[in-house]
């Protein structure tokens, strides 16, 4: 039996050997002008295109046969705008014959050299890869599944090397084009592992990668594709360590990233701008996870300077609309170190040459269109800039159908908090604002102190604001403004060289009636405007301290930014009744104009603010002493009467006002002029 086997072993061997013989002896006198035109014909009748083999054809005969084509031309989309779609220096590839008995594809090597690959779409969408052929009539095949087609269309490939090759994409419906150079990739299976080496170039951003992953038939096939990647690029070096199941359908990556760097500006080379300022260092990681159409990064941890980030995110694609949500914490972000762009600093994108104050800069609405949202953010410390800290800042922010809501928001400064809710509709024309805001027990000394401005104000601050306006723009949004603002002011006190800080000249308008005295105690302030379709009327302005009282009444038109205010100011101290100076205050915003008003022109109040409580009888009312005490404030207080007609009739500052001495008149006229400069100041952004 022994010598049986043998022979029949010894003759399957010899028949073997036969053919191959006889087929090396077959390919070696073969034309190969013939595989020229039998190559160029398949291609044709696969893609309905021209391919051009105008280079020579080498063939290497053995049991891995080796085949190499020079100059390789592929036609293009008709309606492209290069007539190739593919261009090739040298095309070289080695297959196993032995596999082939068995039905499978072993491509040992694979050399692409000089590849200039163009990918586009035209204006339509359509894309040059799509190809126009006719399908001919085809028995119905066995179900199977996407990673089963997947697999049986790709050939067991061992070796991949490409060098001085560039792949370029034209997006014919944005006019955006995206480039890929490739100076150098090697790719080596080892079993399922696939170990890769690049190097070449995004958008002239040169990169560097290397490490680890499954090799092709692992990837189609919908398993679980092990992944182990470093590199850098633009500055940044990234890992991915982790794995990917279902990568060609639909991906489930469960893989562990991190990019770091050391400033934010090496990142613009991706957009194109500058948008991104040279600051850093910087590094983001955490851990992504996913089931084709939902992802999720839990963990995420950002650091940017001196600020840290941190939580969870999902991306939810299953929808209409991308929904992103998020839970995410920070102990600390300082806005302040981050540099100010040139814009910045001049007071907007004009370079500050805009006569107003609110930019007319289109706000982003589109973007509220894209996508939807819900994401809580906690922040224990947020310094916006120098000097100036809030605390416990907490948002709740939900995005639907482009509808945004910030609510609840809250957050404390200097002693104080302020809460309240925003809603900016984008889903209709134009876009509608909806704001409220409370404010309570604010420190305006300390604020002021830890700004390093002044320490020679003490005084908190409490308030309402609620406002509703709609617009592609804050001018516009501030031009249709509806609404109310009130602003308190209780107790505390102010210095006499604190008035500089405000204005050049209110020192020399007001000190004088602090009586000799470096400060005075602050009563009580009341700050109450009416907004009607952007004009903002005063309701109430008083300002009452322990030696003085200032009311002022007057419109704020915020489609011109046009300021029509007048101000008048009383003294409780008989002997500096002379010294309170009325004034009015014109212009605009960014340019106000004050004027002497020596005679004391009387505010027509009631046609002003349609009947309110005259603040003119409320200065009576604090001048006179006759404000209620205990925890209420005197200002509202003395509205109160003024509105009930409690205040004397004479209360107005008449003494000392309506006859004016030349000498007198002279400075007030300085007087105001300093403080009209002044003024400018407050409003001009450094």
């Amino acid at each position: 039996m022994k010598v049986r086997l043998k022979w029949v072993f010894t003759a399957i061997l010899a028949v073997v050997v036969a053919a191959l013989v006889a087929g090396y002896a077959y390919i070696s006198s073969y034309d190969l002008n013939k595989v020229r035109a039998e190559i160029q014909a398949q291609a044709k009748k696969l893609t309905g295109r021209d391919l051009e083999v105008r280079g020579p054809i080498d063939l290497a005969i053995s049991l891995t046969p080796a085949v190499a084509a020079e100059d390789l031309r592929f036609a293009n989309a008709e309606w492209a705008k290069d007539p190739d779609m593919v261009a090739l220096e040298r095309f070289e590839i080695e297959i196993a014959l032995l596999p082939l008995i068995f039905g499978n594809i072993q491509v040992n090597r694979v050399v692409l050299v000089g590849a200039d690959i163009r990918l586009e779409t035209n204006a339509q969408g359509e894309a040059n890869w799509s190809f126009d052929v006719a399908e001919t009539a085809q028995p119905a095949p066995e179900p199977q599944s996407e990673e089963a087609k997947a697999a049986a269309s790709i050939p067991d490939v061992r070796e991949v090397e490409i060098r001085d090759s560039r792949l370029t994409f034209l997006d014919g419906v944005s006019g955006g084009t995206v480039s890929v150079a490739l100076d150098t990739v090697k790719a080596l299976r080892d079993g399922d592992i696939l170990a890769l080496e690049a190097q070449g170039s995004y958008q002239d951003i040169g990169f560097v990668a290397s490490g680890e992953t499954g090799n092709l038939s692992l990837v189609a096939s919908g398993a679980d594709v092990p992944v182990n990647l470093r590199g850098e690029v633009a500055g940044a070096a990234f890992s991915l360590e982790g794995k990917l199941a279902k990568a060609l359908v639909s991906p489930e990556p469960d893989l562990k990233f991190a990019v770091s760097g050391d400033s934010l500006a090496d990142l613009n080379a991706f957009t194109g701008g500058e948008d991104l300022p040279r600051y850093g260092p910087y590094s983001v990681s955490g851990l992504l996870t996913g089931s084709g159409t939902v992802f999720r990064i839990d963990g995420l941890a950002v650091e940017l300077g001196e600020s840290d980030l941190g939580g969870n995110v999902s991306l939810d694609l299953s929808g209409p609309r991308p929904k992103l949500s998020g839970d995410l914490t920070s102990a600390t972000v300082d806005l302040s170190k981050l540099p100010r762009t040139e814009g910045e600093s001049q007071g907007g994108s004009d370079g500050g040459n805009s006569p107003y104050v609110i930019p007319d800069t289109p706000l982003p609405l589109a973007g509220l269109n894209a996508a939807d949202a819900a994401i809580s953010l906690k922040i224990g410390v947020l310094r916006p800039q120098e000097g100036l800290e809030l605390q416990n800042f907490t948002v709740t922010v939900k995005l639907v159908e482009g509808a945004l809501e910030i609510s609840p928001f809250s957050v404390e400064l200097s002693g104080g908090t302020i809460g309240g809710n925003l809603g900016l509709d984008a889903s209709r024309q134009p876009a509608k604002l909806d704001a409220n805001f409370d404010i309570a027990k604010i420190d305006i000394g300390r604020l002021l102190r830890e700004q390093d401005i002044t320490r020679a104000v003490e005084a908190s601050l409490d308030g309402k604001i609620d406002l509703s306006g709609s617009g592609g723009s804050p001018r516009e949004i501030a031009s249709s403004l509806n609404g109310r603002t009130e602003i308190n002011s209780g107790q505390g006190k102010i210095s006499s060289n604190a008035l500089t800080l405000l204005a050049t000249g209110l020192t020399q308008l007001v000190g004088p009636l602090f009586g000799g005295a470096n400060e005075v105690t602050i009563n009580c302030t009341v700050s109450r405007f009416d907004i009607r379709n952007g004009l903002m009327t005063s309701e109430a302005l008083v300002f009452d301290s322990s030696t003085f009282s200032l009311v002022g009444a007057g419109t704020v038109d915020l489609k011109d930014e046009s300021l029509k205010m007048q101000f008048r100011t009383s003294s409780r101290q008989p002997n500096l009744a002379a010294l309170a100076v009325p004034f009015k205050l014109g212009g605009t915003l960014k340019n106000p104009k004050v004027e002497a008003d020596a005679v004391g022109t009387a505010m027509k109040v009631g046609q002003i603010a349609g009947g309110v409580a005259n603040p003119l009888a409320a200065l009576g009312v604090l001048a006179g002493g006759q404000a209620t005490g205990g925890g209420e404030n005197p200002c509202v207080a003395a509205l109160d009467k003024a509105a009930s007609g409690e205040g004397s009739p004479g209360a107005s500052p008449e003494p000392g006002q309506q006859q004016t001495p030349q000498s007198t008149q002279e400075n007030i006229e300085d007087t105001v002029k300093g403080l009209g400069e002044g003024l400018k100041g407050l409003f001009k952004k450094n």
